[in-house]
């Protein structure tokens, strides 16, 4: 058996990085943005000039996700008094409203039996 939770689980965080930059982010899931494929961007760096329409993948830090699978585009930035707290929102690729299949990759898996 597997325990699948999509990217838009408001328990759960992605590390990322933006593939225009490659400056790391974390994607987080929103529970009031994930009717709409969407999750909020975090941990944002205060140099990064993140605009919209810059896409977001995975980062491969931590190991949970492989380095390089695209999550979605930014469509919507917002500063706050404190940078350190910017926030974005990013749209999914994928619409998990319509997902039938799923993979299950298991890297470096030899023994079969």
């Amino acid at each position: 058996t597997s325990k699948v939770v999509s990217i838009l689980d408001p328990g759960n965080t992605v590390s990322s990085r933006t593939t225009r930059t490659r400056d790391s982010v974390i994607c987080k899931g929103n529970s009031s943005l994930s009717s709409g494929n969407k999750l909020k961007l975090i941990k944002i760096p205060v140099d990064l000039n993140l605009v919209e329409g810059d896409r977001i993948e995975t980062s491969g830090l931590g190991g949970r996700y492989q380095k390089g699978i695209p999550i979605g585009e930014v469509v919507e930035f917002n500063t706050k008094k404190n940078p350190m707290e910017n926030e974005a929102v990013v749209k999914a690729f994928v619409n998990f409203n319509k997902l039938e299949t799923v993979a299950i990759i298991i890297e470096n898996y030899t023994n079969l039996d």
